[in-house]
């Protein structure tokens, strides 16, 4: 529809803007951006094609094409929003006290989750816990504002309800079957979200015989086409082929280079373990792990696209609430099933990635590749990343954000309750 428009409208501005925006949630970005750069050449002032296609540019790395954006514009007669872009760019120089003094000028006219989110972000790296996280809630309770309510249950709440049916009893009806139908089943790569999984991701596609999909929705998309009725402990041999199928065509819908081993990151596909063994019982799932304080904190920093599942991060008691009831159902589920796993640790992949990965490598049966060290090369030939790492991706390895919680430890007092025990189970330092 709107490209009919646009036929009748080529010169509209706005529309053109709109056509930018539609390409890039349908994840078209070179369409989006072919559209965004028609608007701001017709623009005669800068206005909000420049600031979307400035955001665009920002979230594929692109930061040479941000300054040149900028660039462009006569900061002496630009209006008060060009402050957002100039802050972003200043943030992504590491230049953070500019780039505190453009966000601190920024217009209420900037959708205040964009705002919050960027004056946050450039806090927290000047060391400025308090201002951080007074953005950082700002920004959340936006988000929630933006959303509205939910009908039904939480995430966290499904995930809790599935795991009440999940007992040593349901599990001894398990009904083992068999299905040859020349697909390897996939390795998994799961985690809570901000756990590393986006890191390890990219390290992987180092490996020339492997082929990743980041956050496609294959096994949600799955377990969907199950009835209400269908026990999965008792699935026979042609219903599992059936939905094996139906995955790996979402796979290569998704772009899965069938003539390499599947790799499917998706981090809350943990709490799925039952379904993951059902269709795939030889499948390998690889846990990413991270301190279970930074986890959370980390989660309630990022500023997700609010679904289902990343609403529950918009306040720290229930992100923590969340974090304990997926690691149950993981927990449980590996419990349960014998499904083959393997735990990679994120403050070890910083600070001595081979280290980290030989271990993984082997027990994937693969042999070491070098380009496993270089996920900079790895991060500039991928395209799009889609998860809340996007900008960390393209940056030498850093620790910086281990041990993050200490600088917000006031603010993680209500949740430590909760989270303690798995940081002691883990191994982590726990207060």
């Amino acid at each position: 529809m709107l490209l009919d428009a646009e036929k009748s409208a080529p010169d509209d501005i706005n529309l053109l803007t709109e056509i930018g925006l539609a390409h890039a949630r349908l994840d078209d970005m070179d369409a989006a951006i072919t559209a965004l750069k028609r608007a701001v050449e017709k623009a005669e002032s800068f206005g909000d094609p420049h600031i979307e296609l400035g955001m665009i540019y920002e979230s594929l790395n692109r930061v040479d094409d941000l300054a040149a954006l900028i660039d462009q514009i006569d900061r002496e007669t630009a209006p008060p929003e060009f402050s957002y872009l100039l802050a972003w760019r200043a943030r992504r120089d590491g230049a953070f006290d500019e780039a505190a003094e453009y966000a601190a000028a920024i217009p209420e006219t900037i959708h205040p989750m964009r705002r919050f989110h960027l004056i946050g972000g450039i806090a927290d790296r000047r060391g400025d816990a308090d201002t951080a996280f007074r953005a950082f809630e700002r920004m959340n309770q936006e988000a929630l504002a933006t959303a509205g309510p939910i009908e039904g249950l939480t995430y966290r709440e499904t995930v809790e309800r599935d795991l009440a049916l999940w007992t040593e009893a349901w599990a001894a009806e398990w009904e083992a079957v068999q299905v040859e139908d020349g697909c390897r089943d996939p390795i998994f790569l799961v985690g809570f979200p901000r756990s590393g999984t986006t890191l390890l991701d990219t390290m992987l596609m180092g490996l020339p015989s492997l082929s990743v999909l980041e956050e496609r929705p294959m096994m949600a998309k799955t377990g969907k086409l199950l009835a209400d009725d269908e026990d999965i402990r008792k699935l026979d041999a042609d219903r599992v082929a059936e939905l094996r199928t139906a995955y790996f065509n979402f796979a290569r819908e998704s772009g899965w280079d069938d003539g390499r081993w599947l790799v499917d990151k998706h981090p809350l596909n943990m709490e799925r373990v039952p379904m993951i063994h059902r269709l795939f019982p030889n499948a390998k799932i690889i846990l990413a792990e991270r301190h279970p304080y930074d986890v959370v904190l980390s989660c309630f920093m990022a500023n997700f696209q609010v679904n289902l599942a990343m609403r529950s991060f918009t306040s720290l008691d229930e992100a923590a609430r969340t974090y304990d009831a997926v690691f149950k159902a993981w927990h449980r589920g590996i419990g349960l099933l014998p499904a083959a796993n393997h735990s990679v640790r994120y403050e070890r992949l910083v600070a001595d990635s081979r280290s980290e990965l030989e271990p993984l490598i082997k027990w994937l049966g693969l042999e070491w590749h070098d380009d496993l060290h270089d996920h900079r090369k790895a991060a500039s030939s991928r395209g799009r990343v889609r998860t809340a790492s996007y900008s960390q991706i393209g940056e030498k390895l850093y620790t910086r954000a281990t041990d993050r919680w200490r600088r917000y430890a006031p603010y993680l007092e209500a949740v430590l309750p909760i989270l303690r025990p798995w940081a002691e189970r883990m191994g982590y330092e726990a207060v």
